[in-house]
């Protein structure tokens, strides 16, 4: 029987899942690969750990609950230029849930939530998990080998405090409060941060903080634009203007 090779599907494995050239995937990602693909013995598949790198690979014992294949190529990936990390402030569950996911489609190098004043709740550990896992589906469907960092929830204050390593820090705003981006944007950067309030945006204290930690205020025009919105097309922006 003709073996299977599977071109356009990324399967994932934790880095510390790779041992001496072969690597063990998940009970989850096996059961994927038995059940659902049909994929056995000797059929080609390509992984990746997330951190950069493809594995193209031939599997060598299939079962429902363990799928262990041998390492055949490993090729790097770009990175999406610039790195931007995006610094959200908490939307409704929903809407997050599609800010994740399409996120890390076009690219962003990690995700920061954000608990401010007008945030409606706070994020819960499942909430925090259940992000993650998007993000990891949104890397594969979108053939990426970046997964982007999901972290912890933080406050304005703690976020703010840790941006000295960025080229430049971009703050959403009203129209009447900022400049259109290909204003402020310059060749060169290499890491970007980018903030977007919740709903409501930020509070004035809240742009006083983020100005005094050097963010630039900017707006996308005269219309107003929900807030997982407004990050996604400022995210695909950037990768065009800086490109």
């Amino acid at each position: 029987m003709k073996a299977k090779v599977l071109r356009h599907q990324i399967f994932y494995f934790p880095p510390d899942s790779l041992h001496e050239g072969s690597i063990v995937f998940s009970a989850e990602e096996s059961q994927h690969m038995v059940k659902s693909l049909r994929l056995g013995v000797g059929d080609r598949v390509r992984a990746t750990d997330g951190a950069g790198r493809f594995y193209d690979s031939a599997i060598e014992h299939a079962a429902a609950a363990r799928v262990r294949a041998r390492v055949l190529k490993v090729t790097e990936a770009k990175a999406c230029a610039p790195a931007v990390t995006v610094f959200q402030g908490v939307v409704r569950a929903q809407r997050m849930d599609l800010l994740v996911e399409k996120a890390v489609e076009l690219g962003s190098a990690g995700l920061v939530p954000i608990e401010c004043e007008r945030c409606l709740r706070r994020v819960a550990a499942p909430r925090l998990a259940r992000w993650r896992r998007i993000a990891r589906e949104a890397m594969k469907q979108s053939l990426r080998a970046h997964l982007p960092a999901i972290s912890e929830p933080r406050s304005l204050r703690e976020a703010a405090a840790v941006l000295g390593g960025f080229d430049l820090v971009l703050v959403a705003c009203e129209a009447s409060g900022g400049k259109p981006l290909r204003e402020i944007i310059t060749p060169g950067l290499a890491r970007v941060a980018l903030w977007v309030g919740p709903e409501g945006g930020f509070t004035e204290e809240e742009m006083d903080q983020l100005a005094a930690a050097g963010g630039v205020a900017f707006t996308l025009g005269p219309h107003r634009l929900r807030s997982e919105t407004a990050a996604l097309a400022t995210l695909a922006a950037l990768h065009q203007l800086v490109a």
